[in-house]
């Protein structure tokens, strides 16, 4: 599906720029969910996808999953930002705060994979 006043070589260059950087990044994603959040190092959405968010749009369904990745991590670093600064650190607290963290990351991963999968098409039209 072509986007209206877009060229497919705009398309094209824009999935390879962020494949790369989505495929790293959901590795992060994923080791931040097996270690447990609260124990990993910060998540930090890579600049090359943030520097591209307004114009993901031109990649159709991948792009649209990019932003739901994005807003995903958001949600899980606002989250344990919150969960720092209230200075619990109770066993049921801190392994509920955790499970949530995890099931967002999760909604994180599939919509990474999904980016991935939906870019790998467009970079095979080159």
């Amino acid at each position: 599906m072509l986007i209206r006043g877009k060229s497919v070589s705009e398309r094209i260059g824009l999935a390879f720029l962020l494949h790369p950087e989505a495929v790293a990044f959901g590795g992060a994603i994923e080791r931040a969910a097996h270690v447990g959040i609260l124990e990993s190092a910060p998540l930090q959405i890579p600049a090359s996808i943030i520097k591209y968010a307004d114009q993901l749009y031109v990649l159709g369904a991948p792009g649209l999953d990019l932003l739901q990745m994005m807003g995903a991590v958001n949600v899980v670093v606002a989250q344990k930002m919150a969960f720092h600064a209230s200075d619990r650190t109770d066993n049921p607290v801190r392994e509920e705060m955790n499970r949530n963290l995890r099931d967002n990351l999760r909604l994180a991963i599939a919509a990474c994979d999904e980016a991935i999968a939906g870019l790998e098409p467009l970079i095979k039209e080159a």
